[in-house]
């Protein structure tokens, strides 16, 4: 996951399939199957994002939004 943190547009790197982005209070804020995801609406703070690849392999990463 780069840049991290960010202040908009995330890369994740790596892995691919369906990405989900969930706050520190465990509510999805953002789903995409792009290999980048925009959080420049997203308030500042931790958030955590999910790959769910097609193996069904699960990835998790913490990015910080400033």
């Amino acid at each position: 996951l780069y840049p991290n943190p960010t202040t908009g547009i995330l890369t994740i790197e790596g892995v691919e399939g369906t990405t989900e982005v969930y706050n520190i209070y465990g509510e999805r804020i953002a789903t995409t199957l792009s290999t980048t995801i925009d959080l420049s609406k997203a308030a500042i703070g931790i958030y955590f994002v999910r790959v769910l690849d097609g193996q069904g392999n699960v990835y998790v990463g913490k990015v910080l939004k400033e």
